[in-house]
């Protein structure tokens, strides 16, 4: 079986689908995957074959956009440029030399979906984020300021769903449309409906505790663990020495795909002196001033290795960043900003597995009492410690291959 894998966003949406394709080449299937150049080597380090999306320079391009961290309108902005681009991911497509019998593409990958289509190729869709899917027993928060929606009665939540229906649909339907009838596809009416959640199949890349199942979420919607990364890495040796000095740090990180740090930078510092506890800031944009000497900024290191060794993690809510501090069974305190970070934010609040600060409320003030908070409480502790095991012990990955091979190998189940 030969398999096309194509995630659209930042690392948090990549790494899922290298995990995927790692699961389908230990089957003795074919993958490939098409990528930004930035995140071309996570692919050659699970030494899958990959080819280059647009050029170097593209995403981060992108992700300097305000409008890509616009609060109700970032995601739609995100899919009109993913929509913007369709020539070069037909590009990479061709030459990648791959006649798929399977296309798997994240949330927002629907260049990948809508070639895939065109072509009749069976199309499984990955997401990675619950706040994909709506219901009224457990409404997501879709934004900062809107975090009185889940407790509202369902005839507001209703509204709600409709408005952000219209956002959609007035933002993107006519290129969708536009270009699905180039690609002779019927048009669309409901972006959400018929676009979002559609797909042969259609998964969830978080365990039911997280996110339990609901009724009105799309028939066979299959749920599975978090998507984590087993293989074994090493910590660049500066790190290494600087954890020697400085044990249990706080770790402070606003994702892959944050370039407008200038406020988090600072609150880290200041937040950290304050508690008199040694940091570290890892992100691709680095602190100008100098640190302390209990301070080391790194621009990119593995979490997975890296978050046992801290003490607490702040952080901006990507699903990829969460799962992995809930793995290592460290206390979090989430800093969301736009897309699915304040819904996952909300659930590592509701889970006692951490806090939440939006992004709009942090200073060093405000910070600094909520460390205190989470690093006092023995409740988050305890429950971080108790579900660190839950996720640790749980690999879905032989379940998720055999989900995909269902579309190729027994179409009629």
């Amino acid at each position: 079986m030969k398999v096309l894998l194509s995630p659209f966003g930042s690392e948090g949406d990549v790494n899922p689908l290298i995990w995927a394709a790692s699961a389908l080449t230990s089957r003795g299937h074919t993958a490939h995957l098409l990528l930004p150049p930035k995140y071309g080597g996570l692919a050659s380090r699970a030494n899958l074959p990959w080819t280059p999306v647009g050029k170097a320079g593209d995403f981060d391009a992108m992700v300097r956009d305000p409008k890509f961290w616009h609060p109700m309108t970032g995601s739609a902005h995100v899919a009109s440029v993913m929509l913007s681009s369709y020539q070069e991911f037909l590009a990479a497509y061709r030459e990648s030399g791959i006649r798929p019998d399977l296309v798997i593409s994240s949330t927002l990958g629907l260049a990948a979906a809508f070639a895939a289509e065109a072509e009749s190729i069976p199309t499984l869709r990955v997401h990675m984020q619950p706040a994909i899917f709506r219901s009224l027993a457990d409404c997501p928060v879709f934004a900062h300021g809107l975090g009185w929606l889940p407790a509202a009665p369902a005839a507001v939540k209703n509204v709600a769903f409709r408005t952000i229906d219209g956002i959609l649909n007035f933002a993107l339907r006519k290129p969708i449309n536009t270009l699905r009838s180039e690609l002779s596809l019927v048009p669309v009416r409901d972006v959400y409906r018929d676009i979002i959640l559609a797909g042969d199949g259609v998964a969830l890349m978080t365990p039911t505790w997280f996110a339990k199942p609901q009724i009105e979420w799309p028939e066979g919607v299959r749920q599975f663990a978090f998507p984590l990364d087993r293989s074994a890495q090493e910590l660049p040796l500066p790190l290494k020495e600087f954890l020697y000095d400085n044990p249990e740090p706080i770790l402070w990180t606003h994702g892959s795909a944050n370039f407008d740090t200038r406020q988090f930078h600072n609150c880290a510092i200041k937040t950290s002196q304050n508690l008199n506890l040694p940091f570290l800031i890892v992100g691709p944009e680095l602190p100008d001033e100098p640190l302390p000497p209990n301070g080391l900024a790194i621009s990119h290191v593995p979490f997975d290795i890296l978050f046992p060794k801290c003490r607490a993690v702040v952080h901006h809510g990507g699903i990829g960043t969460t799962a992995k501090a809930i793995a290592a069974g460290i206390p979090q305190l989430v800093v969301p900003r736009a897309h699915d970070q304040p819904d996952n934010a909300a659930r590592i609040a509701r889970l006692d597995l951490g806090l939440a600060l939006p992004y709009p409320r942090l200073s060093p003030a405000k910070a600094t009492r909520a460390m205190q908070r989470l690093l006092a409480s023995e409740v988050i502790r305890n429950t971080c410690a108790k579900t660190a095991s839950l996720v640790r012990n749980a690999d879905d990955s032989s379940a998720f291959a055999d989900f995909a091979e269902s579309f190729v190998l027994h179409p009629c189940k």
